[in-house]
């Protein structure tokens, strides 16, 4: 996943006091999760102005392992139905024609080929 940070600008500028504070309260709330910085400008009086600045994280993704780990969602070899069963509950390692070697370890991170057909709704995941 490749994550670019982008510095933003938001700028309120009015010459009522009330507009100025409803806008000014829209925008905090709209960019609270990008910690924005204040600045405020003092001009005739008359007008009121505020620059806020915050930044932004866009993120590409690379893999749709990412998509998924990006929502907290993550799965491992033995919830995946592509592999050999385990002949019993001892067993750590199975074979899968998706895996690296042949063989997967099942507490291993699932493959990306797992993760692809959930996406596209071929398979569903072992509970």
């Amino acid at each position: 996943m490749k994550s670019t940070r982008l510095k933003k600008i938001e700028v309120i500028q009015t010459e009522s006091p009330d507009t100025f504070q409803d806008r000014f309260n829209e925008a905090m709330e709209k960019l609270a999760e990008f910690e924005p910085v204040v600045e405020f400008q003092h001009f005739n009086g008359r007008e009121h102005c505020v620059y806020i600045t915050y930044e932004e994280i866009k993120r590409e993704f690379d893999r749709v392992s990412d998509e998924f780990h990006a929502e907290g969602i993550h799965y491992l070899c033995d919830q995946c139905p592509l592999h050999d069963p385990a002949e019993d509950g001892r067993q750590k390692y199975v074979y899968c024609k998706y895996a690296d070697c042949g063989m997967t370890n099942l507490k291993r991170e699932a493959c990306e080929m797992f993760y692809k057909m959930i996406k596209q709704n071929e398979i569903t995941p072992i509970y």
